[in-house]
């Protein structure tokens, strides 16, 4: 749906809000006259909250057709895909690189410093995984 066809549309709801206001107060003419303008001031207050027809509405997706959503979504779950692929080869990468680091130390230090060393090692990954979980958290919460 256009801009253009959304904004005939709420021209016409428009038009029947005060049709429908103005026989609210035809018919209220005889009894209660407060009730008639408490009819009107409440037309009038949801006129107020609508943004003036000649603005663009605020949503980005309204002036895109419906091919350019189509394209977003489907080049968005690309994207995530290749994070997926991505984080799936880093996860390899990080445990062939720990292995790699324990027979490191295995190699060149000696036998009774080796479970010290591999110890440090140890407390270094913790502490970078502690630091990564860490902000995934605060991005995902928005902090």
């Amino acid at each position: 749906m256009t801009a253009d066809a959304r904004a005939d549309e709420r021209e016409d709801e428009d038009a029947s809000e005060r049709e429908d206001a103005s026989e609210r107060e035809e018919a209220d003419a005889g009894g209660n006259p407060s009730q008639s303008d408490q009819t009107a001031e409440r037309t009038n207050d949801s006129d107020s909250e609508r943004p003036p027809r000649d603005e663009p509405m605020s949503d980005a997706n309204t002036d895109m057709p419906d091919e350019s959503a189509t394209d977003l979504a489907i080049r968005r779950n690309l994207y995530r895909g290749a994070l997926a692929l991505f984080a799936l080869l880093a996860v390899v990468a990080v445990i062939q690189l720990y292995g790699s680091v324990n027979q490191t130390i295995n190699t060149f230090v000696a036998q009774e410093y080796r479970s010290l060393f591999r110890a440090a090692f140890n407390v270094v990954v913790l502490l970078v995984a502690g630091i990564g979980i860490s902000w995934c958290v605060r991005e995902l919460s928005g902090e």
